[in-house]
């Protein structure tokens, strides 16, 4: 079995309210992004404990993204994603705004 990034795992694991659902209803996504950006979370490899909303719906289109063309979790979410490439604005391997 392949290792996966702790990244991509955690994540999986921020997003699990929204991909666990076959079908959002109208709203229904900034409200459930709106309360997922009020958690306090352990972002590996970063001093923040918060993600902000437009970090998550990024992450959320990245792993539609990558599920249409048949990718998994690693692919989309592992190293070298846009929040992790150096030079990166925000500097933070969390995507922290």
């Amino acid at each position: 079995m392949n290792d996966i990034h702790p990244m991509a795992l955690f994540r999986y694991s921020v997003l699990g309210p929204l991909l666990s659902r076959a079908q959002l209803q109208r709203g229904e996504l900034k409200a459930t992004l709106q309360e997922l950006a009020t958690r306090h979370y352990d972002i590996p490899g970063s001093r923040n404990s918060r993600l902000s909303e437009k970090t998550i719906e990024a992450w959320s289109y990245a792993w539609l993204r990558g599920r249409d063309r048949g990718i998994g979790a690693q692919s989309a979410f592992g190293p070298g994603t846009v929040e992790d490439r150096p030079g990166n604005s925000r500097g933070d391997p969390g995507g922290q705004a």
